[in-house]
């Protein structure tokens, strides 16, 4: 079983390793890949504590140790690959020596850890946002994950990659079309991220479809990320009307000030007068609900019903029901589109209520929302299937695992991706890695927070008041920096201010920063409000062109930076 290929790395619940102990003594195999040596790292059978922004190298040269040493399924791969040659040259550089350089690891590791993924059936590398946020590096890690799973024989397997079911007992996937409803001159436009970032475009969807078409009747699979939009194209949208003008901002549930890359960008975009219109729907007042210019309070939780059915990956449905009617003028999300598509013309599409339209979605499986929310279990689960390419063979124009892709060349990228660094790294910028130089990552969870949530809890902040940067004892004292001191933390983009925690589990070349800070309390310094400049660390992070990946999502592991004290030594709780 290996793990995660990136920087991730959760720490693992009580039951999470009761499971995996149970796991290894039925001769499960564990390998985490992280740079911090975590609650989980400690119950591996191998970790790789790898340096933050190499995780496509690594998976390349457990690629190339996996062909050299012939330990892939070799009949999978015969029947139901295609480019397996041009993926054998691809990797064929990636030697366990070179690739022990790029990572900070040993030869041996690899190796080892190579061996093992390959020889221990199934096997399985689930799905984490570690990799998707290295900018120029997540091409290699992320389609490196899928090369691993495709030569070894693990997709689609009971206990490997197996395909989510699309989700066919309810109109979900109908609801998905309702694109094709919409009659404007507008449509004829492609999305702001069709030019640099064609994938995440009207085209990518398009092109995504025709191929869902060989193995699901109406073309579409089981995920709904092929219809957004790269968030690093939003601000040269607004600000430069590149390709075209953004005139208008609706935002719900989010924060992007402090949840984006280079936010001071995003900051100018959102106080530009080239946006005529913003508005912002949430359950607090955030530093992007302060620059509105409306401000929609949402229900919370027990004000809507819910029908989950995991982000569309799955045939699985759960439900709730709503407790309490809203109090005040507090709407969920759907009455907000309900009443812009009705006024729009789409009278007769929107149902009068949520609960309505989960009936409508429903209506299918034979239950309503209420009798499904009513219910001790109220899951709806298909019955899971396994190796269905059997039948109907891959979502592919030759029907075959597609190593070298003609649908990412048909988009303009190269069919196996280039393994590259970071845009900056000891490798790839070694002279500013002389200047900045220790290894920056952010965005590991945070015990008392879900990204940026919960900072208005007086119980939450108390636990965790101000952004922590988290440093080995040994690096803290090379620097001068001892615990709780306050530090600057600074990238080429600039510097803010977090507290020094000292934690010998991380690798002493790496440092983390937390990410979605802000304070509540804090007043507004002009235009800025919550103290969003203070220590939000996605002020100084890179977004755009050269920085982020093959679908424009933002760069926020695998940095470089430099600490040093502020001079101040202790942050008193929050009341």
């Amino acid at each position: 079983m290996l793990r995660a290929l990136g920087v991730g790395g959760a720490m693992a619940l009580a039951s999470q390793r009761k499971n995996l102990k149970a796991y290894q003594q039925a001769g499960g195999k564990l390998i985490v890949i992280d740079p911090r040596r975590t609650d989980l790292a400690e119950m591996a059978d191998i970790h790789l504590q790898v340096r933050p922004g190499s995780d496509g190298a690594l998976a390349y040269g457990l690629l190339n140790v996996i062909i050299a040493e012939k330990l892939y399924d070799a009949d999978f791969v015969a029947q139901w690959c295609r480019g397996f040659e041009e993926l054998s040259a691809a990797v064929r550089d990636f030697t366990p020596e070179k690739v022990a350089a790029l990572t900070w690891l040993e030869p041996e590791q690899i190796v080892a850890a190579a061996r093992m993924f390959a020889t221990n059936s199934p096997a399985h590398i689930p799905f984490g946002l570690g990799v998707a946020e290295l900018g120029k590096a997540t091409n290699a890690a992320v389609f490196g994950k899928t090369y691993l799973r495709a030569i070894t024989g693990n997709l689609d397997a009971h206990g490997g990659a197996k395909f989510a079911d699309a989700p066919t007992s309810t109109r979900y996937i109908e609801e998905l079309h309702w694109d094709k409803l919409i009659d404007h001159p507008l449509r004829t436009r492609d999305s702001i991220s069709a030019d640099r970032w064609p994938i995440a475009s009207i085209k990518g969807l398009q092109t995504y479809r025709k191929a869902m078409e060989k193995v699901h009747p109406q073309g579409i699979g089981p995920t709904i990320y092929n219809i957004v939009v790269a968030p690093s194209a939003i601000p040269g949208a607004i600000l430069d009307g590149d390709p075209y003008p953004v005139k208008a901002w609706i935002l719900q549930g989010g924060n992007p000030l402090v949840s984006l890359g280079d936010a001071r960008r995003l900051h100018a975009a959102l106080m530009s007068d080239e946006l005529e219109l913003s508005v912002n729907m949430d359950h607090w007042m955030t530093p992007c609900s302060e620059l509105a210019d409306y401000v929609l309070p949402a229900t919370d939780g027990l004000e809507r019903p819910l029908v989950n059915n995991m982000w569309g990956f799955a045939d699985s449905f759960t439900a709730a029901k709503r407790i309490v009617e809203p109090s005040y003028e507090r709407r969920d999300d759907y009455q907000l589109w309900r009443e812009l598509g009705n006024r729009l013309g789409q009278q007769g599409y929107w149902p009068d209520s949520l609960e309505e339209w989960y009936d409508w979605v429903l209506e299918p499986t034979g239950t309503t929302h209420a009798e499904l929310a009513e219910r001790d279990l109220p899951w709806l689960m298909a019955t899971p299937q396994y190796k269905r390419y059997e039948t109907t063979g891959f979502a592919t124009a030759s029907g075959k695992v597609e190593l070298s892709s003609d649908l990412l060349a048909s988009l303009g990228y190269a069919p196996i991706p280039a393994c590259e660094e970071p845009a900056w790294s000891p490798e790839s910028t070694p002279e500013l890695a002389g200047e900045f130089p220790l290894v920056l990552t952010t965005g590991n969870s945070l015990k008392w927070y879900y990204r940026s949530q919960h900072k208005h809890l007086a119980k939450m902040r108390k636990q965790h008041p101000y952004a922590q940067l988290t440093l080995h004892p040994d690096t803290a004292a090379e620097l001068g920096v001892i615990e709780d001191q306050m530090v600057w933390v600074e990238t080429p983009m600039g510097r803010v201010r977090q507290v020094a925690k000292l934690d010998p589990a991380i690798h002493p070349r790496v440092v983390h920063a937390d990410s979605h800070m802000w304070y509540p309390e804090r007043e507004a310094e002009g235009d800025a409000h919550y103290g969003v400049w203070e220590s939000n660390i996605n002020a100084i992070l890179p977004d755009g062109e050269g920085f982020s990946d093959y679908a424009g999502d933002c760069y926020m592991r695998g940095l470089i930076c430099r600490i040093y004290p502020v001079g101040e030594t202790q942050v008193e709780a929050a009341e």
